[in-house]
């Protein structure tokens, strides 16, 4: 919930930017600056958030771990855990270069090349269609100011359905509203008429980057209960990675405007249809544990344990 939220606050920020740029003509001029700043305020968290206690007790820290407790259980208004009080020690893996955790067990290596594709997906199209909202025949400000406030419905309403449904039916299903959304723009003339002052190609180009941004917010909490503790972090890093190569390529994309206008739809539509495949394979998490250990990752996965000396 708070990370989806978190994401919800992107695409706000998003939506105020386009709003100033919009009605500032000199944008570039003073913009920037601000942002700087706020970005340099983000370098506090790193002494106002605490580490999290488990990752604390996966590395044997454990006196770090009852001391962050004992915060937690004061602002809960809880009383304080005792010196003597044993932490459990439940994560069976020695302390080893979670890398190698990942890459060094099979299930694991293709959990993370499957989401890292997932990733990929979401990020080039959810980029890709705002660097291309100056060809859908509408104002780009306009179109992505109203990218970012619908955004933020589609990211609520998925967690309704994470909840109710399922993480892995939740993707699926926006993941197919955004390829029915983006097939649409590709239909000819129709994807050119007016309802009102948009095209009909901006309200489905919305409606896909809406959904696409909610699978975004999504895939870090499915990501997150997939993966073991000690390798946690290092996993959804990355699949982060994935996405940033995504981000990366996105302004190139829209070079392929000069060769048709539907191609970046059809390769954004593509990805996607293949996304949905390997999601499909991956198991639900929805009222499951999170996984502390290689093994409690094979039981999430219904195998037998596997483990590889690659690196």
């Amino acid at each position: 919930f708070t990370g989806i939220c978190t994401g919800a606050a992107f695409t706000l920020g998003g939506s105020v930017a386009s709003f100033i740029a919009f009605h500032s003509p000199h944008w570039q001029d003073y913009l920037p600056l601000p942002i700087f700043f706020q970005g340099l305020m983000l370098l506090s968290f790193y002494l106002l958030v605490p580490e999290t206690p488990f990752w604390l007790v996966a590395k044997k820290r454990n006196s770090d771990a009852l001391k962050v407790l004992n915060y937690v259980a004061k602002i809960n208004g809880k009383s304080s855990l005792q010196e003597d009080y044993a932490i459990q020690h439940t994560v069976s893996e020695r302390a080893e270069n979670p890398f190698r955790i990942l890459i060094n067990n099979q299930t694991l290596r293709d959990c993370v090349a499957k989401l890292s594709f997932a990733w990929f997906t979401v990020s080039i199209c959810y980029y890709a269609l705002q660097f291309n909202a100056g060809s859908l025949g509408n104002d780009e400000y306009s179109v992505m100011m109203w990218m970012g406030i619908l955004d933020i419905p589609a990211r609520m309403s998925i967690i309704y359905f994470a909840f109710r449904r399922g993480r892995r039916w939740s993707a699926n299903r926006f993941f197919l509203v955004a390829a029915i959304s983006l097939g649409l723009c590709m239909v000819p003339h129709v994807a050119d008429l007016y309802i009102g002052m948009l095209t009909v190609k901006s309200i489905f180009t919305l409606v896909g980057h809406g959904a696409g941004g909610a699978v975004f917010s999504l895939l870090y909490t499915y990501t997150s209960e997939l993966l073991p503790t000690l390798a946690r972090s290092t996993g959804v890093s990355m699949c982060s990675t994935a996405a940033r190569i995504a981000s990366i390529l996105s302004p190139f994309v829209i070079i392929l405007n000069h060769i048709s206008g539907s191609l970046i739809y059809f390769i954004s539509l593509s990805c996607i249809v293949i996304s949905m495949n390997l999601i499909k394979s991956l198991p639900e998490t929805l009222n499951k544990p999170l996984p502390n250990s290689v093994e409690e990752c094979e039981i999430l996965f219904n195998k037998k344990l596997k483990v590889e000396t690659i690196i």
